[in-house]
């Protein structure tokens, strides 16, 4: 561990920091007990029982922020040889044993949340807008650094934007608005794409035609409506995987209605309305260009 914690770039001022022992000591605390960071913390300060285990000398109270940032210092490499001297240490002293050998897997959480249309969405807004740069004008230098994080991020969100919108008059069933979706993207986009999965209220064997025909390889609807696996063009691994992307059209729809005003138009008369439901679409999108709030 020590080789984790260099000591070359530390100024020779300021509070002693904590040793290589109780830096791994709080790192065990906040992996066995259920406390938040806070809360942990507060013990570290408050709890002889806690302080002693951690062997904190006396004066030493290490706050949130300053313990996760050195406990993160401790690399995996060096936990896992700390792993391997610990196992090695408990066999030679015959408190194990390798006479039988069980194996599993099992998987592990992140703690990002699930990658779901609507967040990202947000998120990207959020970022974008986060991003706006400070008056007065940047450096030259400092511009290029944020040009290129505005790119980055515009790009990302890009992939998620909403590619066609239209506006109906009346309340047209689904039936009817598959194939100007289709006409739409072939005219307004250089490329065709090669999966289009669409509510199964879309779903005919019409429209699958319609879909090759314009060099769609896959054309999948959430209910099949007597359609097969195989006229849909997929395997039903691919088939579950389509249907779970299409959800996520659901949550745009939501986003555009709770963050952009999508939810009831509030100007009069039938061209008012369509402008409103219009500028409900094009905001996020010209956010994602780039052009900040």
């Amino acid at each position: 561990m020590a080789r984790d914690f260099d000591k070359a770039n530390v100024a020779s001022t300021g509070a002693c920091g904590l040793s290589i022992e109780s830096i791994l000591r709080c790192l065990v605390l906040k992996q066995t007990t259920p406390l938040s960071d806070h809360k942990l913390a507060f013990h570290l300060c408050a709890s002889p029982t806690y302080r002693t285990f951690a062997r904190l000398r006396a004066g030493q109270s290490p706050g949130k922020s300053a313990r996760q940032a050195t406990v993160r210092r401790i690399q995996p490499d060096t936990l896992s040889q700390i792993h391997r001297l610990l196992m090695s240490d408990w066999l030679a002293q015959d408190k194990g044993s390798l006479d039988a050998l069980r194996i599993d897997s099992t998987v592990v959480g992140i703690h990002i949340a699930r990658p779901l249309d609507s967040g990202l969405l947000e998120d990207g807004v959020r970022v974008l807008s986060r991003e706006q740069p400070a008056r007065p004008a940047m450096a030259d230098d400092k511009a290029k650094v944020w040009i290129d994080e505005v790119e980055h991020y515009r790009g990302l969100l890009l992939r998620i934007i909403i590619t066609y919108f239209n506006i109906e008059n009346g309340n047209p069933t689904d039936a009817t608005l598959y194939r100007p979706v289709l006409d739409a993207c072939q005219a307004d986009y250089p490329s065709t794409p090669e999966s289009v999965v669409a509510d199964g209220g879309y779903a005919s064997h019409d429209h699958v035609r319609q879909a090759r025909q314009r060099g769609v390889k896959r054309a999948v609807f959430n209910q099949s409506s007597g359609l097969g696996l195989h006229e849909m063009g997929v395997k039903e691994k691919t088939f579950a995987a389509l249907r779970n992307f299409r959800t996520g059209v659901e949550g745009n729809i939501s986003e555009l209605k709770r963050v952009f005003g999508l939810d009831r138009a509030r100007c009069k008369g039938q061209q008012g309305f369509n402008a409103y439901v219009w500028s409900s679409a094009l905001t996020p999108t010209r956010q994602a260009a780039g052009e900040t709030v």
